[in-house]
Parts: C-alpha cells; structure tokens; sequence
C-alpha cells in the first residue's frame, strides 16, 4: 500500500494526459482513412464522434467543394473550435482523390500525429519554410501528409497552429492533386 501512494501522482498525470488525447477523438490513421470515403460516410462518422458540420462551401472559381467540421465548437462563435476538420470530395466522384485536413492548436496532440506519421513510415519528401510558418511533405505509397506549422494572429494574441493536410500523392503523374484553390480557415 505504500508503493501505491507513491504512484498515485504519477496515476493522476498519466491520466490527465490521456484524457487530452481522448479529446481530440480522431486518430490520423482514422483521418486517411476517411479521406478515401464518401461525404454521407465521413458526415456519419464525425457526427458519431461529436463533430459538427459548421460550414459547407460549393466549388467556384476560387475555391473547391468542401465541407468543415467543428470539434467542441464554441457555442456563441462558430469560427471558434478546439479542432477543425475539413473534407474535399471529389466532384467526379474518384474517391482516391478527395482531401480532408485537420488543424489543431494543441501540441501535445500535435507530437501524437507526429509520433503517428513517423510510426506508419511516411518518408520526410521536402522541408520550406512559408509565410509565418514552416510546411513539411511525407510520403508513402499513394498518400500525401502536407504539415504546416505556423502563427496566426488574434486580437490578443498569436496563436500557434497544426495543420494536417492528407491527399493523394502520384509522384510520376500529370494530376494535380494540390489545387491554389485548397485553402483552410486559420481561426
């Protein structure tokens, strides 16, 4: 019994940091593997997972179809969310071409996508840096994970963000599968 008072701190930690992890409640392997479903199927699986369609865009000259999901939206500003994911089905309906991203602020859930990115043996394909922040490129096989780090700044203050973008990755292919019209919300 004495050990397991001395334990029990630590317990506690562990137990705290796993929650966090539990909150964000979306692997990135689950997030490639949504990115080869249709909208119905991704719509029904976030919704199970208690994510929130917030915004719905139909492509234009500037921008490709999309849908946004929320995570713990803010319930009086609904550009506010701890987490946000967005799905871009393909209008010709090729599954293996459709995008979804995720952005996160937290780091610690940050390090677990990492530490995921590196387990399932994405190649680091090339490194820049960009405005406010710094894009990385992994690959493997036909999957593409586009991270980009960076600062955004509120009325505040600034604010760091993650943001996962995972695509279709054809290396020797005409397709161009990273559209200027894929833009993500950095709120």
């Amino acid at each position: 019994m004495k050990h397991f008072k001395f334990y029990l701190p630590f317990l506690f930690v562990n137990l705290f940091f796993s929650l966090n992890c539990i909150a964000q409640n979306i692997t990135l392997e689950e997030m490639i593997g949504l990115r080869v479903k249709n909208l119905d199927y991704v719509e029904s699986y976030l919704s199970q997972k208690s994510w929130e369609i917030t915004k719905a865009q139909n492509e234009d000259d500037e921008n490709l179809q999309s849908v946004t999901f929320g995570y713990k939206v803010n319930a009086f500003d609904n550009e506010k969310a701890v987490s946000w994911i967005k799905f871009y089905p393909n209008s010709d309906d090729i599954n293996n071409l459709n995008m979804i991203s995720i952005q996160i602020s937290d780091k610690n859930i940050y390090n677990i996508y990492m530490n995921s990115v590196k387990r399932n043996n994405f190649v680091l394909n090339s490194t820049e840096i960009i405005e406010n922040g710094i894009k990385k490129i992994y690959v493997k096989k036909n999957t593409q994970i586009i991270l980009e780090t960076g600062i955004t700044e509120g009325t505040y203050r600034k604010n760091t963000f993650y943001k996962f973008n995972i695509t279709f990755y054809m290396p020797d292919s005409d397709i161009d599968v990273k559209p200027s019209k894929y833009k993500f919300n950095k709120s």
